[in-house]
């Protein structure tokens, strides 16, 4: 069973009526659960929102930047001034409250299922790759100029070069994580 607590902002804004304000962090996520809501690897499916409040990060700062969900913890640590246990993976992001243009990944690499995986770099462009019953299929996009995925731009013979560098990076964090879907 799963419960759903829907953030109120005012009971956000009552922490700053209180000394709770000083000694308190909020973190609010909108997680994506299962098949219901996450059903590939476009945009829409795999970005989950998140709020978080209190003492050391500024009010009103955005962060466009990569990060995994268990890149979260690593950044709690961080801003409570906790050591990391060696057992925690993701990476700490806590510069991000600190410096302006600061990003820590420079690229995402997902998976879906046992059949399709993605690859995104800074530069905007996204790279997935799907192996149904053995083939091979590419899409490619600029997310820059088309956020919503409806130009796939694999087709266009001066992507080649590009598609097969981002193929290149994608084998490489796949086998980082021992992921074995053959893409070739």
């Amino acid at each position: 069973m799963r419960k759903f607590l829907k953030p109120n902002p005012q009971r956000l804004s009552n922490l700053s009526l209180t000394k709770l304000k000083i000694q308190t962090l909020v973190l609010v996520i909108e997680p994506i659960y299962g098949l219901e809501d996450k059903q590939n690897l476009y945009e829409h499916s795999i970005r989950v929102p998140m709020i978080m409040a209190g003492q050391g990060i500024p009010e009103g700062k955005t962060y466009d930047g990569f990060n995994y969900l268990s890149d979260i913890t690593p950044t709690l640590y961080q801003l409570l001034k906790i050591e990391l246990p060696k057992t925690v993976e993701g990476i700490g992001h806590a510069k991000v409250f600190e410096q302006s243009n600061v990003h820590i990944r420079k690229a995402l690499y997902n998976v879906y299922g046992n059949w399709s995986r993605s690859y995104k770099s800074a530069d905007g462009y996204k790279l997935i790759l799907y192996n149904v019953d053995g083939a091979i299929h590419t899409q490619f996009f600029y997310l820059k100029e088309d956020p919503w995925e409806t130009r796939d731009l694999a087709q266009d013979p001066k992507n080649k070069e590009r598609i097969a560098v981002m193929r290149s990076a994608l084998k490489s964090e796949m086998q980082k994580t021992y992921d074995d879907l053959d893409i070739d």
